[in-house]
């Protein structure tokens, strides 16, 4: 779990308990589970608008997804063992998630009240600009290609700016 400290055209990593690990979401731990799908007090408040436990269920894993992968889960994404750990944690019937699949329409209507919710914008002309004026200051710093795109999804993340393609 790092953090990277910024200083000058140097990138340091530092420990940082609230940045979720590079996941990958098909081979998440009982721990990583926790730590990104653990609803917040705004999660589930914010999930009341909802009609439907499984609906509310389904938002609440909506932001936290976002928040932790820097865009909205695809349909496929849905995982139902997430799904389950966030109706137990907010005292819910898991069983009312049997059978249960986003519709596209429950994701066309909830997606963008998820990222508004959540503080996140669209990646548009002036976000791209910033993005590639601040790639260009840490390419010199940096060789690693992969590095440079890990750099860039944290600081996608941490302004708040939806990853392009989203």
């Amino acid at each position: 779990m790092n953090r990277f400290g910024y200083i000058g055209s140097l990138v340091k990593e530092v420990e940082d308990p609230s940045e979720p690990p590079e996941l990958d979401l098909n081979r998440l731990t009982q721990s990583q589970l926790a730590t990104v799908f653990t609803p917040k007090p705004e999660d589930i408040e914010f999930s009341r608008q909802f009609r439907g436990q499984a609906n509310q269920i389904a938002a609440i894993y909506q932001r936290r997804y976002t928040d932790a992968f820097g865009r909205p889960p695809k349909p496929r994404e849905f995982m139902g063992g997430a799904m389950e750990f966030i109706a137990i944690v907010t005292g819910r019937d898991p069983r009312c998630l049997e059978g249960y699949t986003p519709s596209p329409w429950t994701l066309w209507k909830q997606q963008p009240k998820v990222v508004l919710s959540l503080g996140y914008r669209r990646f548009d002309a002036e976000a791209a600009r910033r993005l590639e004026g601040w790639l260009y200051d840490q390419a010199r710093a940096n060789d690693d290609q992969e590095r440079l795109l890990k750099l860039a999804r944290h600081k996608l993340r941490m302004d708040r700016v939806l990853k392009p393609g989203v």
